[in-house]
């Protein structure tokens, strides 16, 4: 975080000047998202700065073959060639990183076309083979590994609330059905997409103020050229968003450093225009523009502090799982926290019962089932008693077990979880 913080400051003050960029890299390191995502140990922050360090280095560039007057110099010198390859691969490295984050490859490449002239394509082209190299092993050993190109990321386009097709082994789709969800997605997305992925004041005023640069001509051509290839990302985000789902949205914080530059910049061109004489009036309305987009982050810290649900500690299921070895399966509606907390090969919990037994009798032996309140808590009767998982009711209540099921020792957990297993796991066997 505080590295792209530099680079948002560094980029400040090439594009803009110094004020700007302090005002922007303040805004950001008081951003509440951005630090949630830091804290919680995800991928989002090292994505955040090699996109950002993706456009420093095509700001750099920029500069670096645009004079003053906005003439084109030959596209020549280490000052233009390095920013270039270091650029191209951030944007590879990006992509590794987060598959939706291509979205911004056609911005990087638009803005390097128009930037740099007549001879534009060159450069583009030579970004496109280097974004090109990596990504293409990445696809060749996705292929190897499972015969798919991008492994089950395509899948994700018939997403629903139940993860339907992550649960079965059917892979096949109603196309008439696809279609009106992907209707209803575009639907759900089209208002997230104004507040930048439900972003709140944390970066929305700037968002507003970004907007408004498109009803503005900057004299300088680099901010004039860069904050279309921004726009052209942010709208393919907002396009895959429909079709993936809205937690596409979120990887508008990607823009998020150049969104605040061009906000901040747009805030001072407006305060200049209101020629305020006194220095103390105009330091508190930057104060205040600050202040404002501060306050999401400073009610998180403050108390009282929300907790999380659902309610699951790392402890409790490390004792849950504890009886199980490594090369045991077990299936679960809470998978991810089964195999990172206890280490057990843990597996989504099918959709139909049916399937359980197929996954249990051709594929691989299930040796326990951890049922938490992601499941137990659906609606009794749109979700459990005639949506897709139906057939897991009996089971999930303990009330009665299909003939031949596996998993024939279970017990409640507090009284909201439950686990099951081939055979009493927890505790010694008593003799008869």
């Amino acid at each position: 975080v505080f590295l792209t913080a530099l680079l948002l400051y560094t980029m400040g003050r090439m594009l803009f000047d110094a004020r700007t960029a302090l005002t922007a890299t303040t805004i950001f390191l008081l951003s509440g998202s951005i630090w949630a995502q830091a804290v919680g140990g995800t991928e989002f922050t090292l994505a955040l700065f090699l996109g950002t360090l993706a456009f420093w280095c095509l700001t750099f560039l920029l500069r670096t073959v645009r004079t003053q007057d906005g003439q084109l110099p030959q596209l020549k010198g280490a000052g233009f060639w390095i920013p270039l390859v270091i650029g191209s691969l951030s944007l590879a490295l990006l992509f590794l990183t987060r598959y939706a984050a291509w979205t911004l490859l056609p911005g990087f490449l638009l803005v390097l076309w128009v930037g740099c002239g007549r001879k534009g394509w060159l450069p583009a082209l030579l970004a496109l083979l280097i974004f090109a190299a990596p990504a293409s092993l990445w696809i060749l050993r996705n292929l190897r590994a499972s015969g798919e190109p991008f492994g089950l990321t395509p899948t994700l386009i018939h997403q629903d609330v139940h993860d339907t097709m992550l649960r079965s082994l059917d892979r096949s789709a109603d196309p008439g059905e696809f279609r009106r969800m992907i209707q209803a997605r575009f639907i759900q997305v089209i208002p997230r997409a104004l507040t930048l992925g439900g972003i709140p004041m944390s970066a929305g005023i700037s968002f507003a103020l970004f907007l408004g640069t498109y009803f503005y001509r900057f004299q300088r051509p680099v901010p004039r050229i860069l904050r279309w290839g921004a726009l052209l990302s942010l709208l393919l985000l907002i396009l895959s968003a429909g079709i993936f789902g809205e937690a596409l949205l979120d990887l508008g914080q990607l823009l998020l450093p150049l969104i605040l530059l061009f906000g901040c910049a747009f805030f001072y061109i407006l305060l200049d225009r209101l020629q305020i004489g006194v220095k103390i009036v105009s330091l508190s309305i930057v104060s205040l523009f600050v202040l404002l987009q501060a306050l999401p982050m400073l009610f998180t810290i403050m108390p009282p502090r929300p907790g999380s649900y659902p309610p699951y500690m790392a402890g409790d299921i490390g004792l849950v799982t504890a009886p199980f070895q490594r090369g045991e399966l077990m299936v679960s509606d809470m998978p991810w926290a089964t195999a990172w907390y206890g280490g057990v090969t843990s597996l989504l919990l099918p959709v139909t019962v049916d399937e359980f037994f197929h996954i249990h009798d051709r594929l691989h032996p299930v040796h326990g089932m951890y049922i938490t309140l992601l499941t137990r808590d659906k609606r009794h009767h749109s979700d459990l008693s005639r949506g897709p998982l139906r057939s897991w009711r009996p089971i999930i209540d303990l009330a009665q077990l299909p003939r031949g099921f596996p998993l024939t020792y279970g017990f409640p957990i507090r009284n909201s979880e439950v686990i099951l297993a081939d055979r009493n796991r927890w505790l010694p066997e008593t003799q008869p």
